[in-house]
């Protein structure tokens, strides 16, 4: 794991001073370890073909995604024919669109997902929040961390606001009740 944050922030809240780090969690591992997904996700196998081009071995119904520097010499394959029929089985259709659609809308989104992570468009980082208020020495600060947490390129200083908003709260009180424990 990666000790040294790529980016780190303060916060302040309820006269505290709360330094944020984030961390590349290269612990995670890839995101169909993590999340399900409506369709099988598995890495997918190759072989030499004639004239130096390359096969993927397939099922009917599976979609390959194109392999990056996490797979370099493979891929990923993607059941979509099992996603969009379980996608079917519960989905509620948007405005105009019909059960169908909609299954393959949510299945799509699944794929985005897989290939923006193949693609390194997002990653997995440890959110770190130590409470710097009554001490400068960051190892001796009561601290709070979550990881395994999905961050896009270009969210610096989480403009997004998907950390601030959803886990930095979750995180400060936990450090809150740490001093006050204490």
């Amino acid at each position: 794991m990666n000790v040294e944050a790529f980016e780190t922030f303060e916060v302040e809240q309820d006269d505290r001073r709360y330094v944020v780090e984030l961390h590349y969690d290269t612990s995670a591992g890839a995101p169909w370890e993590n999340q399900d997904f409506l369709g099988a996700v598995e890495v997918a196998g190759h072989r030499e073909a004639h004239l130096g081009e390359e096969v993927v071995l397939k099922s009917p119904g599976e979609r390959f995604i194109a392999g990056s520097h996490h797979y370099p010499s493979s891929g990923v394959l993607y059941d979509f024919a099992e996603a969009v029929a379980e996608a079917k089985k519960w989905v509620t259709p948007e405005e105009g669109e019909t059960k169908g659609q909609a299954a393959v809308r949510l299945a799509n989104q699944d794929m985005d997902t897989i290939r923006g992570w193949l693609r390194d468009d997002w990653f997995y980082v440890g959110v770190v929040v130590k409470d710097m208020t009554d001490t400068d020495c960051p190892c001796c600060a009561p601290s709070a961390s979550l990881w395994c947490i999905g961050y896009e390129y270009g969210d610096e200083n989480d403009k997004g606001g998907h950390i601030r908003r959803e886990v930095l709260p979750d995180l400060i009180h936990e450090v809150e009740g740490y001093r006050e424990a204490a």
